[in-house]
């Protein structure tokens, strides 16, 4: 760790985009058979697969390439499949680049659509945001103004910074979330819970406090990277 701890928080801050979408599982939970035990086990199941897989990845790049020339490359995966592969390599992982862009694409937009559309629903966006389409059943109004969020943010043309804001807002909805646990647990304990957090002094949610400082921690490396990317 070349930067010590501090660089490794930096790091987690910058990538932790990787693991988007895990929560936007929840969004689909009306258009799930049996939302209650599926939903949670997707969840679940989706970080540990993923997590597995990335811890792989990791060891196999460095096992391949040393760690200096990976941390001074721009395209350090493109470089370790060419060390295997051949020039060929980058032909191959820029399709497949495509393709798992566009899939997270195709994700983002249907799960942040539902997003806009319940909120829309529950009045804290414009009633025109909750219009569903009569021969499709989709919130078309709601995919429309996801769509053109997506591509304003496209006009940035720099990677890093657009990771840096999707994770800074990452980090403020988890610890909001998080932070929301704890105050109901005290000022609504009578509502009905179907999923119970674990872990628990008392009323007190210790997972959801953890959860919430790590979400506030890694935010303030977010906006470190922002200023840092932004000077």
């Amino acid at each position: 760790m070349p930067h010590g701890f501090i660089g490794v928080l930096r790091a987690s801050a910058l990538v932790f985009f990787a693991y988007m979408g895990f929560e936007a599982i929840v969004t689909l939970t009306e258009e799930t058979k049996n939302a209650k035990r599926n939903i949670s086990k997707a969840i679940i199941l989706s970080v540990i697969i993923t997590s597995i897989i990335y811890v792989l990845v990791a060891l196999a790049s460095v096992s391949i390439l040393d760690w200096q020339i990976l941390g001074s490359s721009s395209a350090p995966m493109a470089d370790v499949a060419a060390a295997s592969m051949g020039p060929i390599a980058f032909i191959i992982l820029g399709i497949i680049a495509l393709f798992s862009t566009a899939n997270t694409v195709l994700i983002k937009s249907v799960t942040s659509s539902r997003i806009v559309y319940g909120m829309a629903s529950d009045r804290a966006l414009p009633k025109l945001l909750k219009r569903v389409s009569s021969s499709r059943k989709t919130p078309v109004f709601a995919i429309l103004a996801v769509g053109l969020v997506m591509v304003l943010f496209s006009f940035l043309k720099n990677i890093e910074l657009v990771a840096n804001i999707t994770t800074l807002f990452l980090f403020i909805t988890f610890a909001t979330i998080n932070c929301t646990v704890i105050v109901l647990q005290y000022k609504a304990p009578k509502i009905k819970r179907p999923f119970k957090i674990p872990v628990n002094i008392g009323k007190f949610q210790v997972l959801a406090f953890l959860g919430a400082v790590s979400s506030l921690v890694l935010l303030y490396f977010a906006c470190t990277n922002i200023l840092q990317i932004l000077a």
